[in-house]
């Protein structure tokens, strides 16, 4: 179908503007955004690893970005993740007896998990440092407030399509799942879990003598690690996208220092349905629950 042609089915349908409620003259910048991703669905069969379609590749970027960062301006308040929605069952941890014990490499690589054994929460299974979540990328809105005001819970890393995202220390996978394209983000699309997150994972992870959880959302449909399943620090979990309640390509990091032993957090979180939020919610900042407190990622994530 040739670009106008399409133009014209999109606007009759208005699916992607009714998230928006947007006035007649801000149709161009939907125009812009809609004309920047055909341009590179029409050379995406073209790129390879030569530098012209490095260079390309690039300007569609951030032409991407420049459309993006002008809605943001007007829907910033709609540019966050929240608890509506429904959770997908079989990308959740199925209970204490699926936890891995930390450092089981040798019964992970012989039947894909190892089970939890009482007193294998010694110290030296700890991660001593935070691994950054996503390496080369940009801080572009922190906690707890977007640049332009709104409630924010996280830190956005702004990186390229397809970054690497590393997990920040030993830890197992709660959930992960990726029911959705890796570039089919704007603001108002509430697919994913929690709702907006497009393709998510959230995991626990071990720093220190102490228990974290940590969430990411926005991330392409690349996902390497599935519920129950230990991974180490700096293994390469996902790739970064651009999918959900998203304006452009970012990884958006929420982090949870836990109250409570990770049995009992795995418990909560299969009996909550997968609150990625334990206890927190999603409308205030710096919160706290008889199960974790949410913190400023960057107040352990050094260096990111």
């Amino acid at each position: 179908m040739e670009y106008g042609l399409e133009l014209q089915a999109i606007q009759r349908n208005n699916s992607i503007l009714y998230p928006y409620k947007i006035q007649k003259n801000l149709t161009l910048y939907f125009d812009e955004y809609r004309n920047v991703e055909l341009e590179y669905l029409k050379h995406k069969k073209q790129f390879d690893k030569n530098q012209n379609t490095l260079l390309l590749y690039d300007e569609y970027l951030e032409r991407l970005s420049n459309c993006q960062s002008r809605l943001l301006k007007r829907f910033s308040h709609l540019a966050q993740i929240n608890e509506s929605g429904q959770h997908n069952e079989d990308s959740m941890i199925s209970g204490t007896e699926q936890l891995p014990d930390f450092g089981g490499y040798e019964s992970w690589q012989q039947n894909g998990m190892s089970c939890l054994v009482d007193g294998n929460y010694e110290i030296d299974s700890y991660s001593s440092f935070w691994q950054n979540p996503v390496e080369n990328g940009t801080i572009s809105a922190g906690c707890w407030s977007y640049p332009d005001g709104g409630l924010h819970l996280g830190l956005d890393i702004a990186s390229a399509m397809y970054s690497d995202v590393l997990a920040v220390a030993n830890g197992i996978i709660l959930y992960a799942h990726a029911p959705v394209d890796s570039n089919n983000g704007y603001l108002g699309n509430w697919c994913g879990w929690p709702n907006g997150g497009g393709n998510t994972i959230c995991m626990v992870v071990a720093v220190n003598d102490r228990l974290y959880a940590i969430s990411y959302a926005h991330l392409s449909n690349e996902i390497y690690v599935t519920s129950g399943q230990q991974v180490s620090q700096g293994t390469v979990i996902a790739k970064s996208g651009n999918s959900g309640n998203s304006t452009g390509p970012h990884t958006h990091v929420e982090v949870f220092e836990l109250k409570q032993d990770l049995n009992s957090i795995v418990e909560y979180f299969r009996n909550s349905g997968a609150d990625f939020s334990f206890g927190c919610g999603y409308s205030e900042a710096a919160t706290c629950s008889g199960y974790a407190c949410r913190i400023d990622p960057e107040t352990v994530l050094e260096g990111v």
